[in-house]
């Protein structure tokens, strides 16, 4: 098919269908979204054919320039490094940092195929080097001939390099020095190599996205359990330095390609299946196993510090930061729950779990009278010091326990994000049903039911995280649950925010039972508006829903 401008395939989709050019254009920007519809790509480019995959996969249109801007170091020029190299250089990536301190010997040509029997006693560099060159004359080569035997040659890759891939395995520390010199210059870094007759890709650390090196070596069967000290001569696991370990060219070109594979979609900001997890192949059965490796936030001050036990003051500090403009609360709730009041509801109005008070302001202004509850005293603080200036406006320390007592009170209830955390449903709901005058209204929302349990399947690139996918299960196993806050850009930010989880015909049942009549169901869905301020939230809020809404009325 040959290519056509876009405007020309507007109109004549327009001309086809008989719809307006709105319709029509809307149409052609779904199958662009979709993929459907591509760029074209220039037939004689070097590399239009990864530039056709990149945009199969997702990846921008400038993709591959993105690749000519980037520099990945490379420990090792074994039988992995030449490979990975080799992978790189054609690929496109700008600029190679190659170490080695070795010649090049007749038993390494078995899987090291950058080089030739006539290399034999040459340094591994500089052959790898020439060979790259031939390669790809325009890739930017730095050499540096020297074995990895303390913490400063990871330390002169990493100041020059966006990435690291180590595939040197001895000495015992080269996975902590890495880790060292990567984390001092905040670049991530991944291991490859083997174990027996597995092949070991991964995992790719870049904390705090993923746990540090410190914090999963613990658990990782072939990464030293410490850091050894003493020279190297005094390790009684190294005193025999010519020691060779097994080593067969499929399974290390194996290794290669999948290590390759994933550091080019993470420098092009595509997901990558080894981000904190470590995958290991039987080179026999092709079996794969993963390895998932989690941070210790009460303990780690490198992958833990920015996330903290779910505590209310660990919440009052996120909303305190982030309530207003960068909140699914912001882009989800404000919009809608002021709205969802008839003008004859707007008297006396009591908003239960006032939090920091954002939808406390929206209410004081469009009502008469407006009491705020707030039960944390975290949450209070900030509430008072923000609404103490209001009229209209009584405050109170308390929660639903607080109108319990208030009967035939209220002429609307605004009730959100609160049920979730209380024990006994339905005397919660009896209690606000019972403060409200005849025909009151109610509005309720809780965290929508469908994300209590399990979450996204996720992984980070340069542009951020990437969403995949929603995990469900065990949807209709009721009772206490943890989750993960995370703030606006993905990042987990408390971890354990304990809560009910609850079917969302759990929830609508105990508002039927308390003889309220249900008016409206909602689950929202972001305005595209808050695309651009809130990628992230929009992102999720538009393929997940976040809040269920109850409106309901009160009996006559």
């Amino acid at each position: 098919m040959e290519p056509i401008e876009r405007e020309e395939l507007v109109r004549k989709a327009a001309e086809e269908s008989g719809w307006e050019w709105s319709e029509a254009r809307t149409l052609i920007e779904d199958l662009e979204e979709a993929r459907v519809l591509l760029p074209e790509l220039s037939r004689d480019g070097r590399y239009d054919r990864h530039g056709l995959f990149y945009q199969l996969m997702g990846a921008g249109s400038d993709a591959q320039d993105t690749l000519a801007s980037a520099t990945v170091g490379l420990i090792g020029m074994g039988g992995i490094g030449t490979h990975l190299a080799t992978h790189l250089a054609a690929a496109g990536v700008g600029g190679l940092v190659i170490t080695d301190g070795d010649r090049v010997e007749h038993s390494n040509l078995t899987r090291q195929t950058l080089f030739r029997e006539s290399d034999i006693g040459e340094s591994k560099v500089d052959v790898a080097a020439d060979r790259l060159k031939c390669l790809r004359s325009d890739i930017e080569i730095t050499k540096i001939k020297r074995n990895f035997d303390d913490v400063s040659l990871a330390e002169q890759v990493a100041g020059k390099s966006d990435l690291i891939l180590l595939s040197a395995d001895r000495p015992n520390d080269v996975h902590f020095w890495a880790h060292q010199a990567c984390t001092k210059v905040g670049i991530p870094f991944s291991a490859s190599g083997y174990i027996e007759g597995h092949g070991s890709v991964g995992p790719l650390l870049y904390p705090p996205q993923t746990p540090c090196f410190s914090c999963i070596r613990e658990n990782a069967e072939s990464l030293p359990a410490e850091e050894n000290s003493g020279s190297m001569l005094d390790r009684g696991n190294e005193l025999n330095p010519t020691w060779q370990a097994p080593s067969f060219g499929p399974l290390n070109s194996l290794v290669a390609s999948m290590q390759a594979n994933d550091a080019l979609r993470w420098l092009v900001g595509l997901p990558t299946a080894t981000f904190g997890r470590r995958m290991l192949i039987d080179s026999r059965s092709y079996e794969v196993t993963w390895e998932d490796f989690l941070s210790e936030p009460s303990s780690c001050n490198i992958c833990g510090s920015s996330a903290k036990s779910g505590t209310w003051s660990g919440i009052a500090d996120q909303y305190s930061e982030e309530r207003n403009d960068h909140s699914f609360n912001s882009i989800l709730l404000d919009g809608l729950v002021p709205g969802l009041f008839d003008t004859q509801h707007l008297g006396h109005v009591a908003d239960i779990g006032a939090g920091t008070g954002r939808l406390t302001e929206l209410l004081v202004e469009k009502s008469t009278q407006v009491d705020a509850y707030e039960p944390s005293e975290e949450m209070f603080g900030i509430l008072l010091d923000r609404m103490r200036s209001k009229n209209n406006l009584r405050l109170v320390e308390g929660g639903i326990s607080s109108v319990s007592g208030v009967r035939d009170h209220y002429d609307a209830l605004c009730c959100l994000n609160v049920l979730d955390h209380v024990s006994d449903l339905d005397l919660s709901i009896s209690i606000l049903e019972g403060s409200l005058r005849p025909g009151g209204r109610l509005v309720l929302s809780v965290p929508h039911p469908v994300k209590d349990r399990t979450g996204w399947k996720k992984s980070f690139g340069p542009g951020g995280w990437n969403y995949h996918g929603y995990l469900l299960d065990d949807y209709f196993e009721e009772g206490l649950c943890k989750k993960d806050r995370e703030d606006r850009n993905g990042d987990v930010r408390l971890r354990g925010v304990t809560s009910h989880h609850r079917t969302v015909s759990r929830y609508l049942q105990a508002v039927l039972r308390c003889g309220m009549s249900i008016k409206d169901v909602i689950e929202p869905e972001p305005d595209i508006a808050h695309r651009e301020n809130n990628p992230v939230l929009y992102d999720k809020s538009s393929r997940v829903p976040y809040f269920l809404v109850i409106v309901a009325d009160s009996g006559n």
